[in-house]
């Protein structure tokens, strides 16, 4: 009977690490794609930057009939 549990233990502690290293597996797939997230977001707003300051000089030359 003690084997028994004891074999019985041993399954659940392998069914555990087999979890755990799934998870750990999910997490740091998840961490790579936020990851990437945030540098599509850094270009996204640097994109945005320079298209607002073209356009903010765009409006400046149209102000002076283009002549800067």
């Amino acid at each position: 009977m003690a084997t028994d549990d004891l074999i019985h233990h041993e399954q659940i502690a392998a069914e555990a690490r087999a979890t755990l290293a799934d998870i750990e597996a999910e997490y740091h797939e998840a961490e790579q794609t936020l990851l990437r997230l945030a540098d599509h977001l850094a270009e996204a707003r640097l994109t945005a930057e320079r298209a607002s300051g073209r356009a903010h000089l765009a409006r400046i030359r149209a102000m002076f009939g283009g002549g800067i």
